[in-house]
């Protein structure tokens, strides 16, 4: 099957980029020693590339090697653009070159016999630009390539040796101003110093990659990113002396037609960057240098041609990964092609291409004396990573002669404690087979697969309905759920692609294996990948490696407190259980419609009375979160409002309650047989927010919702309130006066405050309103109190 008609590669690698762009260019005076009467002394320093854009944070300083001055042409013209040249004096005619030397001296009275007005002359200076830029072959002291000045400010020149990374001679500075070169009045003892700000001609681009992996390994190694070249496409071999590209007023330019050359290159010089891993915490920088450049971006239309538009539901953030579609044939890039090895220590030879601009969607200009940062963040091998085929990176290529096929598979370390329906992406480029194995099944039975199941119209679409009692068992009778082999059609051409998807039983206490009480263990299981040649190709026919794929246990909470101290309400102490993630923080399937991603979900039932309404205190209110969950779906299914059906696997969650109940295996009607899975009371939050708020950084400080709707007034006394729910939050700080014995702060989570409806109705806490996201942690219970009723479902 081959649901992604569009892939002629599979982009891989997801990124976020932060453009930063900067220049700047002004002059101010300032004073220099050992000057004679009647001089004009010029000197001029590199100036850093300042603020180009609002919203920005500046530029970083000029470095030792981009402030130093090699050599210098100078030039100076009168106010009609003609040289400037001192009358008697073969010395001067309008130009001067020097070397190592970042001033120049001017006596005024080599100008008292000029025909031309000195007081209004046009200083230029060219820093960084060898000598053999010009030439003299008139011996008139000037150069032949400038007859006056607007022939210097459109003046191309190129670099003699064409490099990305810093130039051998430095990097290439102009600057310009008005200077008062009129000779001294008769007496007059003045000097004047005029400084000069250099402008880069040259822009800098840095690349500051990091790596925060979707999927970790538990090893410092990998994932691991590698980059062993550096190459740059359509960058200008050289500049004009003037800015072609105005601040406010950018426009596609023509390089060939100013007689630059459009260069594409390996580059050399970067050993400092190549060769060098980049690992979670270990980020690395590259900064290359480049000429002015500019072109428009391509149409939608054009980038778009089925749609004419950027893919539905995309957000601004991830339009970026479609630069590439709207790039012009001719538009600058940077490639770097390298090795990413993934968490599962299997390395994929991949190269990125990346179009540098004033941001990341749609800019492909790039000005001079202006800096532009690219802060890169690598999160992994992913088609699916951001939610849907429609965020796939256009800028990164797998190599299919070295990696003839692709894997992809979410959540691979990741899986919760509850049952998971795991989808695994196989793309096959240019033929052969790839057999997924699962090792040592017998061992293993709580996962098995499954080819894509019924006549499925997309990927997303293939998983079963329902997570049934018996799904394993029924599983494990069919000969493709431990080995199944995707093999490249006869005659087909392109990337070929199949789902599988794997079905994992919950992992939770159980009798004989687990005591009550402890921890439930995580547990492993390994998949072992194979791929074959064609027939007919040389090298190794079979090559192999492992999947592990691991599932998270669960953290017990010893609940008691109702059977002891101050609120001991005769009630039996019980164990419960908590999840390990909270998955509605990452996304799905992105070929499922269930693709979003959310800080939480609302409480639900807004305005619908469910019946757990406070008569007494800290009796009925405070029920067990399994018999509330169970009480809140019969509300579910009785509002046609909200929902009339179970709800299948593809679908989202409509609220807390929900999103913990579907985590319950089903019968083949989709009807859950036990309610194991709950939302737990305020209480048993309480608990295990306490206990675990040292292991898992969102319980600290994160409001979460509880099973329990809010009051209506003191003690329940008015019933409950239709449009509140419970919720908690707590922080360590036991130098807070109202922290606990155990040194906790509870935000405020009476349910009945505030005591009415109009009073503050926006405030968090207990009494929060039920149309809020707040956090969700899923709870299991294994041995029901016999006070505490049943997990049976009733209706």
């Amino acid at each position: 099957m081959k649901y992604n008609n569009y892939i002629g590669h599979i982009a891989v690698v997801c990124w976020m980029l932060l453009f930063v762009s900067s220049c700047s260019g002004e002059w101010s005076e300032s004073s220099i020693g050992n000057l004679n009467p009647g001089d004009v002394a010029l000197q001029w320093i590199p100036a850093n590339m300042a603020i180009h854009r609002v919203n920005t944070r500046g530029t970083d300083p000029k470095t030792a090697a981009e402030q130093q001055i090699n050599n210098i042409h100078v030039f100076v013209f009168d106010k009609d653009g003609n040289y400037l040249t001192a009358q008697g004096n073969d010395a001067f005619q309008g130009y001067r070159y020097q070397e190592g030397n970042s001033t120049m001296v001017f006596n005024r009275d080599m100008f008292n016999q000029s025909t031309q007005d000195p007081s209004q002359a046009k200083v230029f200076v060219l820093a960084n630009m060898p000598k053999t830029t010009f030439t003299d072959g008139n011996n008139d002291g000037r150069p032949d390539e400038i007859d006056n000045m607007s022939a210097l400010q459109s003046f191309v020149f190129n670099l003699p040796v064409f490099s990305a990374t810093l130039p051998e001679d430095g990097l290439p500075m102009a600057a310009w101003n008005d200077v008062d070169l009129s000779p001294n009045p008769e007496g007059s003892t003045s000097v004047r110093v005029h400084t000069m700000q250099l402008k880069s001609l040259m822009a800098r681009i840095d690349l500051n990659f990091t790596l925060e992996p979707a999927q970790t390994s538990g090893s410092k190694l990998y994932p691991s990113l590698r980059f062993d070249r550096i190459g740059v496409g359509n960058f200008p071999s050289g500049g004009t002396v003037a800015p072609q590209l105005e601040d406010e007023n950018v426009k596609e330019t023509d390089d060939k037609k100013q007689g630059m050359e459009l260069k594409s290159a390996d580059i050399e010089g970067v050993s400092d960057f190549t060769g060098h891993y980049i690992r979670e915490g270990e980020p690395q920088m590259l900064t290359l240098y480049m000429f002015e450049h500019a072109r428009l971006a391509k149409e939608l239309s054009e980038a778009f041609p089925e749609t004419g538009n950027y893919p539905a539901n995309i957000s601004e953030a991830d339009k970026q990964r479609y630069k590439n579609w709207l790039a012009k044939e001719d538009a600058a890039y940077i490639e770097l092609e390298g090795i990413y090895t993934n968490h599962n220590n299997y390395m994929y030879k991949v190269t990125y291409r990346l179009y540098p601009g004033a941001d990341a969607i749609d800019d492909f200009t790039i000005k001079n004396n202006c800096q532009y940062k690219n802060n890169i963040t690598v999160s992994g091998i992913t088609v699916n990573n951001q939610g849907s085929e429609a965020l796939l990176d256009t800028r990164v290529n797998i190599d299919t002669q070295a990696n003839p096929y692709f894997i992809e598979m979410l959540r691979e370390r990741e899986h919760d404690a509850h049952f998971c329906v795991t989808p695994m992406d196989i793309y096959i480029f240019e033929g052969g087979s790839v057999t997924v194995e699962i090792e040592d099944p017998d061992n293993n039975k709580w996962i098995r697969m499954e080819p894509i199941y019924r006549d499925a119209q997309s990927a997303g679409d293939g998983k079963r309905d329902y997570f049934t009692v018996d799904l394993l068992d029924d599983l494990d009778k069919e000969s493709d759920s431990k080995s199944y082999t995707v093999s490249y059609p006869q005659g087909y051409s392109g990337t070929y692609e199949e789902r599988v998807y794997f079905y994992i039983d919950e992992n939770v206490p159980q009798e004989g294996i687990t005591i009550n009480g402890d921890d439930v263990p995580a547990r492993e299981a390994k998949l072992r990948i194979t791929y074959t040649r064609p027939e007919g190709e040389e090298g190794t026919q079979e090559y192999s490696r492992e999947i592990p794929i691991q599932q998270a246990g669960m953290k017990a909470v010893y609940f008691t407190k109702f059977s002891e101290g101050q609120y001991n309400r005769g009630r039996q102490k019980y164990y419960f259980y908590i999840e390990n993630y909270e998955e509605y923080l990452e996304h799905y399937d992105g070929k499922d419609q269930y693709d979003d991603v959310q800080e939480g979900l609302s409480w639900g039932l807004e305005l619908v009375k469910t019946g757990l309404g406070a008569e007494t205190y800290f009796s009925d209110y405070m029920s067990w979160g399994w018999k509330n969950t169970m009480q809140i779906m019969d509300m579910y299914r009785l509002s046609t409002y909200y929902r009339g059906h179970e709800q299948k696997l593809g679908e989202k969650p409509n609220s807390a309650a929900e999103y913990c109940y579907n985590k319950n295996k089903r019968d083949n009607n989709g009807t859950v047989v036990e309610a194991r899975w709950y939302l737990p009371t305020i209480s048993e939050l309480e608990y295990a927010l306490e206990k675990y708020y040292g292991v898992y950084d969102v319980f600290q400080d994160k409001w979460y919702w509880s099973s329990n709707p809010g009051a209506s007034g003191y003690q329940g006394d008015f019933g409950e309130n239709t449009q509140y729910a419970r919720a908690t939050r707590i922080k360590y700080d036991p130098f807070d006066d109202e922290a606990n014995s155990d040194g906790y702060v509870h935000y405020p989570s009476n349910p009945d405050w505030p005591y009415s409806p109009d009073d503050n109705a926006d405030r968090l806490g207990g009494h929060a309103n039920r149309n809020k996201a707040f956090r969700i942690r899923a709870a299991y219970i294994y041995k029901v109190p016999s006070d505490g009723g049943s997990v049976v479902e009733s209706y």
